[in-house]
């Protein structure tokens, strides 16, 4: 969902059941005769199984995403060899339990509990038989 907008940027927060809670912030400025475009992502994983993924490297996953994003904007822009730089902070190390029940909403429990239930689905002829 899209929570701010300017001529400058926009961002964008993720939808419950997202891998991460985040908000993303996209701008662009110039900077002498160029333009530089920037993804600001203020990023919390949703739920212990994903924090265990991001340990376990999925977190330089989502910084390549990132970098890829930047660079094919740049390439589609005209730039035939852009620079893309990445800027990582902390802004809290510390692990948030208490919202531990929010794996229910994880995205990996649901596609497993998907899975599992899928023939039971294909012989009552569910909704989601064909996929």
């Amino acid at each position: 969902m899209v929570i701010y907008a300017d001529r400058e940027s926009f961002t964008f927060m993720t939808p419950e059941g997202h891998a991460l809670s985040a908000w993303i912030t996209f701008s662009a400025y110039r900077d002498g005769d160029e333009t530089v475009a920037q993804a600001q992502a203020l990023e919390r994983t949703a739920d212990p199984l994903i924090e265990l993924s991001y340990l376990l490297g999925a977190n330089r996953a989502n910084d390549r995403f990132w970098e890829q994003t930047l660079a094919n904007l740049a390439r589609s822009l005209g730039s035939p060899d852009p620079a893309v730089a990445i800027q990582r902070v902390c802004v809290d190390r510390r692990r948030q339990w208490r919202y531990a029940r929010n794996v229910r909403f994880s995205p990996a429990v649901q596609m497993a509990v998907s899975t599992i239930t899928a023939p039971a689905r294909w012989l009552r002829g569910g909704r989601h038989a064909s996929g």
